[in-house]
């Protein structure tokens, strides 16, 4: 318990201790993050599938792969833009900061879990809005989250007379982008995840007029 309490200190904008420090140490944390983010993952997956037994099954393993697919999808495109600001320090701050971002936002999604299998087991009109908004909010959270956890590095590194660097708001926001594209493909590979038929079951092409 005492890990994850770590973790939510840092990604709500705590300083890392000095033993916290080493780059080992800090890969141990961000691996540790990844994985709890995994199963809070997969706890939201069987609350959206909560009205059928057998989606929810399904959604316990799937909820997971789909955020290990959009995680590493929007990693590199990520990198390049901390590369093309100019961000002094090493692309390990980028994928540090991911990985708090990644927990905190799915952290939202565990903390909601509850409200959304209540709502999509007493109306199936608002159970999927209420899960789709679930999702939003833990978008905006995780975003959020990499941009203060980042700019709150940067600022331990700088001198005292340097201005507020908001140049990793960047990656932050193209993170955000590339990680939502690839989510919205791969739910279309993994679906149905919700009992109902949803504008983003079909990926790209729901969104598009074809010919």
């Amino acid at each position: 318990m005492k890990p994850l309490i770590h973790l939510f200190h840092l990604s709500t904008g705590g300083v890392l201790a000095e033993e916290d420090q080493t780059p080992a140490r800090r890969a141990q944390l961000a691996i540790l993050a990844i994985a709890t983010s995994l199963a809070m993952a997969a706890i939201w997956g069987i609350a959206a599938g909560s009205s059928v037994p057998s989606l929810a099954a399904h959604n316990a393993y799937k909820l997971p792969l789909m955020l290990v697919l959009a995680a590493i999808g929007a990693v590199p495109v990520g990198m390049l833009a901390w590369k093309i600001v100019g961000v002094r320090q090493k692309a390990r701050e980028l994928l540090h900061g991911y990985a708090l971002s990644v927990f905190l936002g799915c952290a939202v999604l565990l903390v909601l879990a509850p409200l959304v299998a209540l709502y999509y087991l007493s109306s199936t009109a608002a159970g999927p809005l209420f899960a789709m908004g679930t999702v939003l909010l833990g978008l905006l959270v995780g975003c959020a989250t990499f941009v203060r956890v980042v700019r709150s590095r940067l600022r331990e590194d700088a001198r005292d007379d340097e201005p507020s660097d908001w140049r990793p708001v960047v990656p932050g926001v193209v993170l955000m982008l590339a990680f939502v594209a690839t989510l919205w493909q791969v739910v279309a590979l993994f679906a149905p995840i919700f009992p109902e038929s949803t504008p983003f079951r079909g990926g790209i092409d729901d969104a598009l007029v074809l010919p």
